[in-house]
């Protein structure tokens, strides 16, 4: 009896963490607990490290079943047998390899791809969401899981108000004192904005992320699990507007897309069909020209634009942000195209885009057992209207964010783990 209190006591203690690494990795990007070198560890990062070290525990003293073991396994053999190939069979011509700047593809200095220290260290990331993985899901119900919810949603939603404070102070005020307070405790990163940046006439926010496009993908990620959990649907509307509106006014062409995406994704799921024309053609006839005629929308149908051309015209690419983005897609796909079943193996290369990134790196037969595994072993995804919608939409807009995070992520986690509890199509009676 005791045993099993413990055993209780210890996977309760197991769920916190998973939430607070969880909430980490949607909401708190910038600083670092410590640095090994030049190499800083995230706050997201260092509560993996002691949720792996629960869910090893949790592992070995549970009954796990054989399909997550067989599936974990493929999914590890094939990661490796995509490494050994590029060590025994190198690829010989210059790419941008990992952790290189891809403005090197226009002025020159890429270089062959090979097996590094990052390539290891992303593979016992997967090793430790595969275990995070397997222990959450055997551990896990319904009721434990809305509670996760439930946290991340009350804990989220205060995040939410700061970076909406954070616009007052920057749009009314002319001060960064959010930004400066932020970087006063957490510290300053890599990578972190900590200036103003104006487009349209607005100053643009990034709350506690590195920069406006990732609060886009952060407020995305936290808009998906609102939109598949069991809340019901006005309290899904509710999220929902205020998110949106808050990655409307971010400033970021990313959070713009989101946006919509996030609205196109709800009604798909709630609606039908004939409902998402009419709101459509409502949208298109009405909101939509409303819209292109503030200074601030005409920015980001600027930004589409440019992104447009880069895809469909035959000129030489050039170095703009929108451009360079695009370019990293189609080059990555190309790369894939050329070793399309191992890929150049894991962390020799990378996208702005997570699918171009993990088949380019991985192939299509690792992609396919690592979608097997998530969604079809840990989500038991079944072909629900509902399931359809999240699996496609997720698939498009991992083009346009992410690199190989996702893939071993506790946010995508988190998604399959809806999909496996709240996969009918009428929500839970919650208030």
């Amino acid at each position: 009896m005791n045993i099993l209190v413990k055993k209780c006591g210890f996977e309760e203690k197991f769920i916190k963490l998973l939430t607070l690494t969880i909430f980490l990795e949607l909401f708190i990007e910038v600083g670092y607990i410590f640095k090994v070198g030049s190499y800083e560890v995230l706050y997201s990062q260092f509560t993996t490290v002691f949720t792996g070290i629960f869910a090893v525990y949790i592992v070995m003293t549970r009954k796990i079943r054989v399909k997550h073991i067989i599936w974990s396994g493929a999914l590890l053999f094939s990661l490796i047998i995509g490494m050994i190939m590029q060590i025994i069979f190198p690829y010989s011509e210059n790419i941008i390899t990992y952790g290189m700047e891809w403005e090197r593809f226009f002025l020159g200095g890429m270089s062959p791809p090979s097996i590094t220290g990052a390539s290891w260290m992303l593979l016992v990331r997967f090793i430790a969401m595969v275990i995070i993985a397997i222990a959450t899901v055997t551990i896990l119900n319904k009721e434990k899981l809305s509670k996760i919810i439930d946290n991340l949603y009350k804990y989220g939603m205060i995040v939410i108000g700061i970076i909406f404070f954070e616009w007052i102070l920057k749009n009314v005020f002319k001060t960064n004192v959010i930004s400066d307070l932020i970087e006063w405790i957490f510290g300053e990163g890599q990578g972190t904005i900590n200036f103003f940046i104006q487009r349209a006439g607005f100053f643009t926010i990034q709350g506690f992320m590195k920069e406006p496009s990732h609060l886009g993908a952060s407020l995305f990620n936290f808009g998906l699990v609102m939109i598949i959990s069991h809340f019901n649907k006005n309290r899904k509307k509710k999220a929902l507007v205020i998110i949106c509106l808050i990655l409307f006014i971010s400033g970021s062409f990313r959070g713009a897309f989101n946006a919509i995406s996030l609205i196109c994704i709800f009604i798909f799921m709630n609606y039908n069909v004939a409902g998402f024309i009419i709101v459509t053609i409502v949208a298109t006839i009405i909101v939509i020209p409303i819209l292109l005629s503030m200074d601030y929308f005409k920015y980001y149908v600027g930004r589409f634009m440019k992104v447009f051309n880069t895809i469909f015209s035959k000129q030489q690419y050039n170095l703009s942000s929108s451009e360079l983005r695009v370019v990293t897609l189609i080059e990555s796909y190309k790369l894939f195209l050329k070793r399309p079943l191992f890929g150049m193996g894991l962390g020799t290369t990378y996208a702005f885009g997570f699918m171009p990134t993990i088949l380019a790196t991985t192939g299509f037969i690792t992609f396919i057992t690592w979608f097997k595994f998530m969604f079809k072993t840990i989500g038991e995804y079944a072909k629900k209207k509902r399931n359809l919608v999240v699996v496609i939409a997720l698939m498009i807009t991992w083009n346009l964010q992410g690199q190989m995070e996702p893939a071993y992520s506790l946010i995508t986690l988190l998604f399959c783990l809806e999909l496996r509890f709240f996969s009918s199509n009428k929500c839970a009676n919650e208030v």
